[in-house]
């Protein structure tokens, strides 16, 4: 990228200056993008794994209607 900036510009550190500018911004945007999709990502996953049948939907047959247990 230096090589390049150096035949466009001619000036040899500006073209560093600039390409380091350019790398810095690609790093400061790219890390939090990728933690916010890992922290995303690994929140459905848990939440996947949590998700189960709860007590009202798994008896048997629907055999008898929960509240009259306590009558």
């Amino acid at each position: 990228m230096t090589e390049f900036l150096q035949n466009l510009i001619g000036i040899g550190w500006l073209a560093v200056l600039i390409a380091s500018v350019i790398k810095v911004t690609l790093i400061l945007i790219v890390a939090p993008v990728m933690m916010m999709l890992l922290t995303w990502i690994e929140r459905r996953a848990i939440a996947y794994m949590q998700d189960r049948r709860g007590s009202q939907s798994s008896r048997p047959l629907r055999a008898a209607p929960a509240y009259r247990r306590w009558c």
